[in-house]
């Protein structure tokens, strides 16, 4: 059969394109038995959609949500290839956690929960058949205006997949530079996280499991994109690279023995790794890495089950800076019955911290989340009664404060440390140097090419936004320990 996957387009963002690393999972799998798989990116693709389906002519359209933010351009897609007689499934995060209210529009047949990769492959088999889909695992669809859910399916084995097949992709559109390089791109080594944080979709997603892809299947990738594509740099956008220092130490031996001369960063754990660790890291090309920090408050940290003290995330910092990688410090504000307290605390650690490159967000209520199930359980937010609705409500860039803050406390917060992390520059002990101002430009002009005139006008009132809030309430900023 024919399918066609399609990654929609993100609905006022900054983020840098990356590869649709999971489509392209998908896609190798579908074509390596059997299937012809093709991938189209709403985002960066030259072709209309419409164009693609009437040369295609695919047998089902499937459509990748991992978050809020593609929603919009998910349901146009999906109406357009229902308007083509195509069947429709939507997979991800978002679809998986709230496939009843995803199945609500009619422009969606069926929705795979969880791993696309067998799921999707016996679906079309099933159909291929003309057999029932209640036979298949882990889906869900509308049957006589009554929801179905099959039993769930067990978890892809990671080692049973292909190599991801990047032929499938226009490669150059997801080349970019990334601090100390000049051409990153995103690759993936493992799935999951053995954290039980309750503001985040891991323990309902991948039940709190962190599982390995071969580290030399991954390693012989970055071996081929550096040689055909003079790719110099990979980002691992794993939930968590490692989860000890056997994996760590497997992964770096095998980079180093390719020889390949290239920088990557990832997410890792604080405290997991000491000063040595770190250092034979640097030497295989490990020149950043993301760390949850979330909150500087012990009593918020113990209530979002982060296991952590703000000892080991100075420490890890210093270490990291002393080594030369760039410890990039994620930090939450705006937690159900976060104080000002709280925030305070969480402000002075961000502030102490040896990087610039501390990133601030919004809470965000996050579908079957521990946080969100206790926040329907406590009445403090309703149950949604349809997806555009808790989209509108919760989307990750916009502040739906359920703290005991003020607005405009969280709002000249979170304006301020985007305001230092993208005027920062950070120096590696080669002397390199790389500022964030060039990545912010690059994503500027990508967006001013492909955005409409209401999100281009979106994006200027969000800057417009930030410059007034860093600038105009310096009480504010003193109160909270912010030079």
């Amino acid at each position: 059969m024919k399918v066609l996957l399609v990654n929609p387009k993100a609905k006022f963002t900054m983020e840098i394109l990356t590869s649709p690393l999971g489509l392209i999972s998908i896609a190798t799998y579908l074509n390596a038995n059997g299937h012809t798989a093709r991938i189209y990116d709403s985002g960066s693709s030259k072709e209309g959609l419409c164009d693609v389906i009437r040369e295609f002519e695919p047998d089902i359209v499937g459509v990748s949500v991992i978050s809020g933010k593609a929603v919009d351009d998910a349901v146009a897609i999906s109406n357009t290839a229902k308007s083509a007689g195509i069947t429709v499934v939507w997979g991800g995060y978002l679809p998986s956690a709230m496939p009843d209210l995803v199945l609500k529009n009619a422009c969606v047949d069926m929705v795979a929960i969880g791993e696309g990769e067998y799921t999707l492959l016996e679906v079309l088999g099933t159909m291929e058949a003309g057999q029932t889909l209640e036979t298949v695992a882990g889906l869900a669809f509308m049957k006589n205006g009554e929801l179905v859910k099959t039993p769930g399916r067990d978890f892809v084995d990671l080692a049973s997949l292909p190599m991801l097949d990047f032929s499938l992709i226009d490669i150059e559109r997801y080349i970019y530079p990334y601090y100390f390089s000049k051409r990153t791109f995103s690759l993936y080594s493992s799935k999951g996280c053995t954290g039980h944080c309750t503001f985040c979709y891991n323990a309902s997603f991948n039940k709190s499991r962190h599982r390995v892809r071969p580290p030399e299947q991954v390693v012989r990738e970055m071996a081929y994109l550096t040689e055909k594509y003079g790719v110099d740099s990979f980002s691992l956008n794993d939930d968590l690279i490692f989860c000890n220092k056997e994996e760590m130490y497997r992964f770096c031996s095998l980079l180093q023995d390719a020889d390949l001369r290239v920088s990557w960063g990832s997410s890792c754990v604080i405290g997991l790794f000491g000063k040595d660790d770190l250092r034979y890291m640097y030497q295989t090309g490990c020149r950043w890495l993301m760390f949850g920090v979330e909150s500087g408050s012990r009593e918020i940290l113990s209530c979002i089950r982060k296991n952590l003290t703000t000892d080991e995330v100075e420490r890890t910092c210093d270490d990291c800076a002393e080594i030369g990688i760039v410890a990039r410090a994620g930090i939450i504000i705006g937690f159900p019955g976060e104080t000002e307290k709280d925030l305070k605390e969480t402000a002075e650690l961000a502030m102490r911290l040896k990087t610039s490159q501390v990133s601030v967000n919004y809470y965000t209520v996050v579908p079957a989340s521990a946080s969100y199930k206790q926040l329907l359980l406590d009445g403090t937010i309703s149950p949604p009664q349809n997806l555009e609705a808790f989209i509108e409500k919760y989307s990750f860039d916009k502040l739906n404060n359920l703290s005991c803050v003020p607005d405009r406390d969280l709002k000249v917060i979170y304006s301020y440390f985007i305001i230092k992390r993208h005027s920062g520059k950070r120096t590696d002990p080669s002397g390199q140097a790389n500022s964030w101002t060039k990545i912010t430009a690059d994503s500027l002009l990508r967006i001013l090419r492909t955005a409409t005139l209401s999100g281009v006008f979106a994006y200027f009132s969000r800057f417009v936004s930030i410059f007034f809030h860093y600038f105009c309430f310096r009480g504010i900023k003193k109160k909270y320990g912010l030079r």
